[in-house]
C-alpha cells in the first residue's frame, strides 16, 4: 500500500508540475497577446493624433491664407488710394509753389511799381504796404468751431459747425472788411497823391488775397499730405501683417512638412542596438533618431580612419621633429668644429717656425732622410747604453750579491754579540747586585779594573753602534741597486 502510495504521489506531483507549466506558458503567451494589443492600440492613437494635428494645421492654413487675401485687397485698395492722393498731392504742391512765387515777385516788383515817388514817400509806402490787418486765424477741415463744454476744454460732436465752404467766405468777409479798413483815404499818408494811394491800396488788396490764398492753400496741402502720410503708414502697416502672415504661412507649412515626414515608427529594438541614456524605468525616445547599422559601421570606420591618419600626422610630426633637433645638433657640432678649425688656424698662424720647420718644408724628402739616420743613430745608441747597462747591472748584482753575504756576516755577528751582550748585560746586573751587596766591604784595589770594565764594555757598544751604521748604509745601497735594476723610460727631445 505505501508503495501505491508513493507512486501515486509521484504521478500527482508529475500531473501539477506539468499543468503549472503548461499555466506559465499561457501566461507568458497572454503577456505577449496584451503587449502586442497595447502596441497596435498605441499605432491607432498616434495615427488619431497626427490625423488631429494634419486637421488643425490645415485650419490654421486656409485662416491664414484668407486673412492674406483679404489684407492683399485693403493693400490694394491703399495702394490705389496712394497712388490718386500723391497724384493730387503733387499737382496742388505744384499750384501753391507757384503762388508762393508769385507773392515773392510781387515783393521784389514794389520799387519798380512805385518808382515815381521820393525815397522817403516810397519808405512809407513800403511800410503801409506791409502792414496786415488782424485777421482771425483759419482752421483745417478737421477743426471743429463749435464751442466747447464740460471741465475738461473738449469740443462737443453734437454741436452745430459750419461748413468749410461758410467757413471760407467768413474769412473772406472778414478780410475784405479789414482790406477797406485799410484802403480808407484816412490812411493816406500826407503828400502822397491820390492815385498813387488808390494804386498803393489796389496791390496792397491783390497782395493780401494772395497770402489769404497762400494760407488756404498750405493748410490744404497740409492735410492733403497729413492725407497721403497716412495712406503710407496704412499700406506699410498693411504690409508688415502681410509679410507676418506670410511667415506664419511659410513656419505653418515648415510644421506640416515636418509632421509628414517625422513620422513616429514603433520598433522593437534588440538589446545592444540602442545607444541612448535609458536612466528611467521608461525609456523615452523622443529625442532619439533610427539610423540604420550601415551608417552606424561607416562612421566608426571614418572614426578609426581619421584616428589613424591623427596617430600617422603625430608620428611625422615626431619624426619632423626629431629630424629638426638632430639638424640642430648637427648644425652646433659644425659650429664647434669650425671654432676649433678656427683656434687651430690661430695656433698655426701664430706658430713660431723653426729652422727644423723650415727644412721641413723646404725638402721634405732630405728631412725625411735626416730623421731616419737620427733615428738609426739614436736606436744603435740605445743598444749600446742597453749592452753597458747590462754589464753595469751584472757588476752591480755581483756587488749586491757580496754585500748580502757581507750582511748575512754582520748579521750574524751582531746575532752574536747580542747574545754576548745579553749575557753581559746578566753578569752586569749580578755583578751590580753582589756590588751592592758588598759595597761597604769593597776596598779601593778593584777600581782600576772596573774602570777597564766600563771602558771595555763603551768600546763594545761603540763597535755596536758603528757595524748598526754600515748596515743601514749596506741596505740603502742594495735598494739603490735594485731600483736601478728596473728600466728608465725617458723622454727623447728632438
Amino acid at each position: 500500500l505505501e508503495t501505491e502510495l508513493r507512486k501515486l504521489q509521484s504521478i500527482i506531483q508529475d500531473s501539477m508540475g506539468g499543468f503549472d507549466e503548461m499555466l506559465t506558458q499561457v501566461f507568458m503567451k497572454k503577456i505577449k497577446v496584451m503587449m502586442v494589443v497595447y502596441q497596435e492600440e498605441l499605432k491607432i492613437l498616434r495615427l488619431r493624433a497626427s490625423l488631429l494635428v494634419e486637421e488643425e494645421l490645415e485650419t490654421q492654413e486656409q485662416e491664414l491664407n484668407r486673412l492674406v487675401e483679404h489684407k492683399k485687397s485693403l493693400k490694394a485698395l491703399t495702394a490705389a488710394a496712394m497712388i490718386e492722393s500723391k497724384k493730387h498731392l503733387d499737382a496742388y504742391k505744384n499750384d501753391y509753389e507757384n503762388l508762393q512765387y508769385e507773392d515773392k515777385a510781387m515783393d521784389k516788383t514794389f520799387k519798380r511799381e512805385f518808382n515815381d515817388v521820393t525815397a522817403l514817400q516810397q519808405d512809407q509806402l513800403y511800410r503801409l504796404f506791409r502792414r496786415r490787418p488782424k485777421i482771425p486765424r483759419l482752421k483745417g477741415f478737421d477743426t471743429p468751431a463749435a464751442p466747447s463744454t464740460g471741465d475738461h476744454g473738449l469740443p462737443n460732436p453734437f454741436a452745430d459747425r459750419p461748413s468749410t465752404a461758410r467757413q471760407h467766405a467768413q474769412a473772406k468777409n472778414n478780410v475784405e472788411t479789414a482790406i477797406n479798413d485799410l484802403d480808407r483815404d484816412v490812411n493816406n499818408p500826407e503828400g502822397v497823391e491820390l492815385s498813387v494811394w488808390e494804386r498803393l491800396c489796389k496791390f496792397r488788396r491783390i497782395k493780401i488775397e494772395n497770402e489769404f490764398l497762400i494760407k488756404q492753400k498750405a493748410l490744404v496741402f497740409a492735410e492733403m499730405e497729413a492725407f497721403y502720410r497716412k495712406r503710407q503708414d496704412e499700406d506699410e502697416i498693411l504690409k508688415n501683417e502681410i509679410e507676418d502672415l506670410q511667415m506664419k504661412i511659410s513656419k505653418l507649412k515648415n510644421d506640416e512638412a515636418r509632421v509628414n515626414l517625422n513620422l513616429e515608427v514603433q520598433l522593437l529594438l534588440k538589446q545592444g542596438q540602442v545607444e541612448t541614456d535609458t536612466s528611467t524605468f521608461i525609456a523615452d525616445y523622443k529625442n532619439s533618431a533610427l539610423i540604420h547599422r550601415s551608417v552606424v559601421e561607416e562612421l566608426n570606420t571614418n572614426i578609426k580612419k581619421l584616428g589613424e591618419d591623427k596617430i600617422s600626422s603625430m608620428v611625422e610630426s615626431k619624426d619632423f621633429r626629431k629630424g629638426i633637433i638632430q639638424l640642430e645638433w648637427e648644425h652646433k657640432k659644425m659650429l664647434m668644429e669650425m671654432e676649433d678649425f678656427q683656434n687651430k688656424m690661430k695656433d698655426i698662424q701664430f706658430m713660431k717656425v723653426t729652422r727644423e720647420i723650415q727644412l721641413f718644408l723646404n725638402n721634405v724628402a732630405e728631412y725625411e732622410a735626416k730623421k731616419a739616420d737620427e733615428i738609426n743613430k739614436l736606436e744603435q745608441t740605445i743598444m749600446t747604453q742597453l749592452k753597458h747597462h747590462e754589464k753595469k747591472l751584472a757588476h752591480q748584482k755581483k756587488i749586491l750579491r757580496e754585500h748580502n753575504r757581507t750582511i748575512k756576516a754582520k748579521d750574524t755577528d751582531n746575532t752574536n754579540i747580542d747574545s754576548d751582550l745579553m749575557e753581559r748585560n746578566v753578569t752586569v746586573n749580578e755583578r751590580k747586585l753582589i756590588d751592592e751587596v758588598n759595597a761597604d766591604r769593597r776596598s779601593d784595589a778593584g777600581k782600576d779594573k772596573r774602570y777597564m770594565e766600563i771602558v771595555q764594555r763603551r768600546k763594545l757598544v761603540d763597535l755596536a753602534k758603528a757595524q748598526a751604521q754600515e748596515v743601514a748604509v749596506l741596505r740603502a745601497e742594495v735598494e739603490r741597486l735594485r731600483m736601478r735594476t728596473f728600466p728608465a723610460l725617458v723622454q727623447v727631445e728632438h
